[in-house]
């Protein structure tokens, strides 16, 4: 199979590796099969690549730089209000390895926070930089940023507590049509990002 993808451990990071098989073995391969060849092949690799990128999310908006998601089980209950994460397609571990990649991405998250505002989704927001459990034994830091939307609930105007380390939380994620709403209105309102 032609740009397969296959994940593999190594020095504790994850590690995409694109496999190339079933070329012919022939002497000269016309150039456009060549070309087709190789956009198929980059085609299937960035397939790989982005679903590697969103893990556990359902993709709301994408372009080159940045991926909006909504997380399958959020840090919190939908009820205390909807959770957006911003990923950089770039791979950097913290904010302040890439200043210009920081100051996009939070750009990116106002944005992102108006469109919610526009569809009533929630009365206030929380954006914070994470990438912290990447520190944990056997992962590794990815910068991302977190929209924690506030609802009024019991913790108005409280800080937000959140779990202590991945998998202590169960929560059920953005109901369909909120996911869809916002994926729609994302679509047309970031176009002039």
């Amino acid at each position: 199979m032609l740009g397969a993808c296959r994940k593999e451990t190594y020095s504790s990071k994850l590690v995409l590796k694109d496999v190339v098989s079933g070329l012919p073995k022939v002497g000269r391969i016309p150039l456009e099969h060549q070309v087709a060849i190789l956009k198929d092949f980059v085609k299937k690799s960035l397939s790989c690549y982005n679903s590697h990128m969103l893990g556990n999310n359902y993709l709301l908006w994408e372009d080159d730089a940045f991926f909006v998601c909504t997380p399958f089980n959020p840090h919190l209950p939908y009820s205390e209000g909807p959770i957006v994460v911003i990923k950089p397609k770039a791979d950097i571990a913290n904010s302040w390895q890439e200043p210009n990649i920081t100051g996009t991405a939070f750009k990116l998250s106002a944005k992102v926070c108006q469109v919610m505002e526009k569809l009533n989704m929630t009365q206030w927001f929380n954006l914070q930089a994470n990438g912290n459990w990447g520190l944990l034994p056997d992962a590794s830091p990815h910068f991302h940023i977190y929209i924690y939307g506030r609802n009024k609930t019991e913790s108005w105007a409280k800080p937000i507590i959140l779990p202590v380390a991945p998998k202590t939380y169960n929560n059920d994620p953005m109901p369909e049509s909120d996911r869809n709403a916002l994926a729609n209105k994302l679509k047309y309102s970031l176009l002039a990002k």
